[in-house]
């Protein structure tokens, strides 16, 4: 599989880090994006194979789902330079590369209904 150049495949997370990390590594596997990123606040040593593929960014603690929702709506553009991000958290992660389609990327948004408030 080609590298997907314009993806970024990202956590944000400050619970289950063992998970997240395993959740952007099967991902990142699957999608050979063009890069690969856990935001937290937590100090965390990567292994050998985890550190070439994650990059580790500090961000402020995420206390709470209102922390989180800011953070994606408010923050993270600030780290996105590529056409698509794919959020990924500890239980919700690319299992079946197969499954991918290309013409994802002619969507904006994939994912759980958004609703503004």
């Amino acid at each position: 599989m080609t590298t997907r150049k314009g993806i970024f495949i990202v956590a944000i997370s400050d619970i289950k880090i063992k998970e997240t990390i395993f959740a952007l590594t099967e991902s990142s596997r699957s999608l050979k994006p063009r890069k690969t990123i856990l935001f937290t606040s937590k100090n965390i040593i990567l292994n050998t194979y985890q550190s070439n593929l994650i990059d580790l960014v500090r961000i402020s603690p995420i206390n709470s789902i209102r922390d989180y929702s800011h953070f994606i709506i408010y923050k993270l553009h600030n780290f996105i330079n590529s056409s698509h991000v794919l959020i990924v958290q500890w239980d919700g992660y690319v299992i079946d590369k197969n499954k991918w389609r290309n013409n994802f990327l002619n969507y904006d948004y994939i994912g759980a209904p958004f609703i503004p408030r």
